[in-house]
């Protein structure tokens, strides 16, 4: 109803930031853990795993559909959280932004992300590796190690793969080996640009077949 403010009316700016940057959050989380389950999805997202050294620029080591596929999801789960959350608010409330984007998401590409496709091993220790995701966690994500496989689908928070079952912590330094096994990925260990942007469309259609 115009007019009606609802229940997040009176949220400051830096609590409506926070939330939108929890929700956002999750909303990665949710898609990377279906690019892993569900087949189609995978044979885009190998790509990414398929880089047998890591730096930071591997996190843009995306095939060109796995990206499209990635916000198209990320945006339908952010819109119906958001919308059955905050859908009453006024159209004037404001979050909390640094550059105009989100504040909470900058301090955390500055203090986390940025650093997770590293081969500098930085753990945060058992406690804070319940919180948020290390970068010590994120190569565990992109071993080779079956023991690994389906492990820490976080970005930030690693609070969601508590919850869905899927964190791993490291008890120790691990010795980690990137990219992948097996005849299916074979073709991406190549590391051919024209392999890595038609391989996956052809598993896909021979998928559907």
């Amino acid at each position: 109803v115009p007019g009606v403010m609802g229940p997040f009316a009176d949220i400051s700016p830096l609590s409506l930031g926070l939330l939108f940057w929890i929700v956002g959050d999750f909303a990665v989380f949710f898609s990377h853990m279906a690019h892993h389950r569900i087949q189609a999805l995978w044979a885009l997202h190998a790509v990414h795993h398929s880089a047998a050294v890591m730096t930071p620029i591997t996190a843009y080591r995306q095939h060109p559909l796995a990206i499209l596929m990635n916000a198209s999801i990320q945006t339908v789960v952010q819109g119906i959280i958001l919308g059955l959350l905050v859908g009453a608010l006024a159209p004037g409330t404001t979050i909390v932004e640094i550059a105009g984007v989100n504040a909470f998401a900058v301090l955390s590409l500055l203090a986390l992300q940025n650093f997770h496709h590293s081969h500098i091993w930085i753990s945060f220790g058992p406690i804070l590796e319940h919180v948020f995701i290390s970068p010590a966690m994120h190569q565990i994500h992109h071993s080779d190690n079956p023991v690994h496989y389906d492990k820490n689908y976080g970005v930030s928070l690693a609070i969601w793969d508590w919850i869905f079952g899927t964190l791993y912590i490291p008890a120790r330094d691990e010795t980690v080996q990137f990219g992948l096994s097996g005849a299916a990925e074979a073709p991406l260990m190549q590391q051919r640009l024209g392999v890595i942007l038609v391989d996956p469309l052809r598993r896909m259609i021979g998928r559907a077949r």
